[in-house]
């Protein structure tokens, strides 16, 4: 019973707020400007119609000509001779490539990275800053060398995880990393 007459309270209580808002003299002065048909108004929607109908904006949205332009590149004197010297090196190159060590080393380094991609990193990251470390032992500062520390101290914990680079990406973590690197979805037509 209690409960029933504070709703009615409130509802009265919000009733009389609305009939004092409607009788505002301080809230019609402020609406009064911005009544259809007043002059702001009436200026707004002008200059949203010489917008629309401006020469650019309709420049901006128009459809392409269907005509297309093709360029042949290798027939202009500037871009010309870079393609022709590219066209006589690909096939060598391609060709050294095959055979070459740093192929072998690349594939090698893509399979590690595949395989265990924390673990991998992490020894990257250790000798970094053991590196570091050793270079400007004595020189540093104490905030410098605690940094160091801590970060030689997470690639050492990195070192115990063995997931694949599957299991990284399926793990909350990847999916979350993959949403913040994934480009928005274009826009609809409309």
């Amino acid at each position: 019973m209690a409960e029933h007459s504070s709703i009615t309270e409130t509802s009265r209580v919000a009733a009389m707020g609305e009939r004092a808002l409607d009788n505002s003299r301080v809230v019609a002065a402020l609406h009064a400007p911005f009544r259809d048909g007043s002059r702001p108004v009436r200026a707004a929607q002008w200059s949203a119609g010489v917008v629309r109908d401006s020469y650019l904006v309709r420049w901006l949205t128009a459809e392409p000509e269907p005509d297309v332009v093709v360029i042949d590149l290798r027939e202009t004197w500037t871009v010309g001779p870079v393609i022709a010297v590219l066209d006589w090196l690909a096939p060598h190159g391609l060709r050294m490539w095959h055979g070459s060590i740093a192929r072998r080393v690349l594939n090698r380094t893509t399979t590690a990275f595949r395989d265990a991609p924390v673990k991998l990193t992490s020894v990257v990251v250790l000798g970094v800053a053991l590196a570091r470390l050793a270079l400007s032992l004595g020189s540093t500062g104490t905030v410098s060398f605690v940094a160091h520390l801590v970060v030689a101290a997470l690639a050492v914990a990195g070192l115990r995880v063995d997931w694949t680079w599957e299991e990284l990406r399926e793990s909350r973590f990847g999916r979350l990393a993959a949403a913040l690197f994934v480009p928005p979805e274009p826009p609809d037509e409309n």
